[in-house]
C-alpha cells in the first residue's frame, strides 16, 4: 500500500506533469494503489499489465524518480541540429537551387540529415529543434557620431511631455514612402521575441515621402497644428 503523501505526490503529477508519458505513468501507479487489477488498468490504458506492475513495484521501492525518463534512453537521432541550422540560414543558390526561399521539400532533398524524410516530418523536425518560420524585419544601424546623445534627448522630452501632458505633447510625423530597400519575407529562425535581421544598405530607401503630423506639439495657451507636406529626394 502506498502512503497519504504518496498518493497525494501521484495525483499532483497525474494532473500536472508537462509529459504525458509521465501522467500516463502516475495514473497507472495511482489506480493500481487504489485496488484496481494491473490487467483492468492496462486496458484501459493500453499498456501491457506487466509494464503496469513494473511501475508499481518501481515507485513503491524508490520513489517517483525512479519513473521519469532520463536522457540518452532510444535510439539516437541522425539528425545534427547543427547542419540544420547552417543550411537554413544560407542562401539556396549556395547549393546550386535557382530559388529564393527553403521550402519543406528542398530541405529534405538538401540537408544530409533530412534526406528521406516527408515534408511533415522536416516540419516536425524544425519545431523540435526551436525553428519556426519567421518574416525578417529591416535593420540598419544609424552611422550617426552623436545617435546615441540624440536618443538619449529625444527619450527625456518624451519623459518630460509624460509628466507634464497639459503644457507639452511631443510632435511626430508620420510617413508613407515607396521604398528600394528590400521587403521583409518569410524564412526559418529561432522561436520566440527575437526576429531574424535584415541588412539594409546606407544608401537612401525612400523615393517620394507624405509627412503629415498626428500629434499635437502644445506650449501654454498655444496649439500649433503643422500642415501636411510633400517632398521628393
Amino acid at each position: 500500500m502506498l502512503s497519504n503523501r504518496q498518493q497525494a505526490e501521484l495525483d499532483f503529477w497525474s494532473r500536472t506533469h508537462p509529459q504525458p508519458g509521465m501522467r500516463l505513468k502516475a495514473l497507472a501507479v495511482r489506480a493500481v494503489a487504489h485496488g484496481h487489477s494491473r490487467q483492468l488498468v492496462g486496458a484501459i490504458l493500453h499498456v501491457s499489465a506487466y509494464t503496469v506492475g513494473q511501475w508499481y513495484r518501481s515507485y513503491q521501492q524508490k520513489g517517483w524518480a525512479v519513473l521519469q525518463i532520463h536522457a540518452g534512453r532510444g535510439r539516437h537521432s541522425r539528425i545534427n541540429p547543427q547542419e540544420v541550422e547552417d543550411f537554413v540560414r544560407q542562401s539556396l543558390r549556395n547549393f546550386g537551387i535557382a530559388r529564393t526561399r527553403w521550402t519543406l521539400q528542398l530541405l529534405a532533398q538538401t540537408v544530409p540529415g533530412l534526406q528521406g524524410l516527408c515534408p511533415s516530418a522536416v516540419w516536425h523536425t524544425l519545431r523540435r529543434l526551436g525553428l519556426s518560420y519567421k518574416r525578417a524585419e529591416p535593420w540598419l544601424h544609424s552611422p550617426d557620431p552623436d545617435y546615441v546623445k540624440k536618443k538619449l534627448y529625444i527619450q527625456a522630452l518624451s519623459a518630460h511631455a509624460r509628466q507634464a501632458p497639459q503644457d507639452l505633447r511631443l510632435f511626430y510625423l508620420d510617413e508613407a514612402s515607396f521604398y528600394r530597400q528590400p521587403t521583409q519575407a518569410w524564412l526559418w529562425a529561432e522561436r520566440g521575441h527575437s526576429q531574424p535581421r535584415l541588412r539594409w544598405s546606407y544608401r537612401s530607401n525612400r523615393v517620394v515621402r507624405v509627412a503629415r503630423p498626428w500629434k499635437r506639439w502644445k506650449v501654454g495657451w498655444s496649439t500649433v497644428w503643422l500642415p501636411a507636406s510633400r517632398s521628393t529626394n
